[in-house]
This record gives C-alpha cells, structure tokens and sequence, in this order.
C-alpha cells in the first residue's frame, strides 16, 4: 500500500470483567475524562463483513477488505499493517470510501499495490458482496458492532473541535450459527491533534478501570480468527458466560495464541 496515504491512529481497550456489560456502561456514562468532555454521539448499529482470497492472500500480506454497514450507509475499506507503540496505540494506513465502483476499483488497486493481485471481473453489478466475490473474495468474518461513540473536544473549547472519538462497542461474531460476544473500548485521532490525546485518554482509562480494562493490540478480525480457531477445537468450553459473552479467562486463551503467533 502507498505509504503516503491516509491513516488511522487509534487504541483498543478490551473490558476482561465477569461483569463487561456493567463496566461498558459505566465508561458510556462518562462526561469527561483525562482533561476532556466527551459528547454524546447517536449509537451506530455496525455490520461489517471481511473479504479475503481462498488462499488468504490478504491475511499473509497483513491487510484487510471490510465491507461495512451502517444504517443505510455501505462503506469499502482497505487497512494495512498496524504498527504498535508501547504505550497501546495502533497506526495503519486506510483507505475508506462510500461503496461505489470507482471506490472498488481505488481499493483493487491499492491490493495490488500490496501485493495481493485479484483475478480480472468485468462484471460490476452494484451490489457490494457479489461485486467482491466476481473477484475471487469470499466473506471470511461477519461481525456486528453496537457502537455508542463519543465526541473528544478540550474542556475550555467552546468551538466544539473534535480531536478524537471515544467509542464503546458491544461486538458479536457470527460463526455459522454460533454467535459470541464480547466488549471492547477504542478511542481514535480525528484531528491533527488528536494523536496525544488518544494518548492521554488510554493511560487515563487503564489507570482508573484496571484490571478490568486492559490494552488488546490485536484488531477486531485476528481476535476474532483466533476465536473461531479455539471454538473448532472446543478450547473455550467452560470460558464463556451468559449470551455467550467471553469471560475474563477466555481472553488469557486467546492472547496466548496471538502472542505466540504474532498480531
């Protein structure tokens, strides 16, 4: 991918607690936090699909095809390899466009530009799955996230300038018929001067809600790759609480293979 594209730069914040749904309400109710006030934004009912080649061409390269839904809105993303820092922030490269076949195509290139060459298809229907799968993708994660974000302005900032967003996501991954939930916190950059205040907000947060709330470098899809990998070999039985929701021990089985393996 062009490394002067845009970016992303973000923290994931996995909530490991017997009780997740009652700790990501309470970082909901927040109105302010590390300095800054937080707005409350609509909820966002989240469907994303992820592509790859039955090869995982994708997956080798370290790049990921997401076709999202939100409400009526579909959206084409292309992210590329994350690069960590060590206090829990992620950075990647993303392209992401409303679904169109231009936008398809931006996104076919920047695969190739990756590395990842996809077979040629005439075809463009205007229908996003079929699109993809002309090409040789097939959906390889489904995956629904209510989302309640949070606008990030400064205190004393009576513009209402947005640096970043705080969002509480209650995720649910679709495995054939075999759904498993679990919650996590991100907080990402939405301006220029968003990155040390994404910064502040994570230590803020870990510091006060610890060990209940933890930094997870890991993205949504390899998480929940693992999971899939561990409910085929029955390695979460007894792990798992209401709803199917992860219990804080399932997600010590499940670092154990993304450290091993790499994020």
């Amino acid at each position: 991918m062009d490394t002067a594209g845009p970016s992303e730069l973000e923290a994931a914040l996995i909530i490991r607690s017997d009780t997740p749904r009652r700790l990501a309400e309470q970082i909901s109710e927040l109105t302010s936090i590390a300095g800054h006030r937080l707005h409350p934004e609509p909820p966002q009912p989240i469907r994303d699909l992820y592509f790859d080649t039955p090869e995982h061409a994708l997956a080798v390269k370290h790049v990921a095809l997401r076709l999202r839904t939100i409400g009526d809105r579909v959206l084409i993303t292309l992210k590329g390899p994350a690069k960590l820092s060590d206090w829990g922030g992620a950075e990647r490269l993303e392209l992401e466009e409303p679904w169109s076949e231009k936008a398809l195509a931006r996104m076919v290139e920047g695969l190739r530009r990756a590395g990842v060459v996809l077979r040629p298809s005439q075809v463009a229907k205007g229908r996003p799955t079929e699109d993809l799968t002309a090409l040789g993708l097939a959906a390889v994660q489904d995956r629904e996230t209510h989302r309640q974000p949070r606008g990030v302005t400064r205190m004393d900032d009576t513009h209402g300038t947005q640096l970043a967003e705080l969002a509480v996501d209650a995720v649910t991954y679709h495995f054939g018929e075999t759904v498993i939930r679990l919650y996590d916190v991100e907080i990402e950059a939405k301006s220029a001067g968003g990155p040390p205040v994404v910064r502040a907000i994570t230590e803020r947060l870990v510091s006060r809600y610890r060990p209940a709330l933890q930094p997870w470098p890991y993205g949504k899809l390899v998480t929940g790759e693992v999971i899939e990998r561990l409910l085929r070999e029955s390695a979460l039985d007894g792990l798992l609480g209401p709803d199917n929701t992860l219990m804080p021990a399932a997600f010590d089985r499940i670092e154990s293979v993304l450290t091993r393996e790499g994020p």
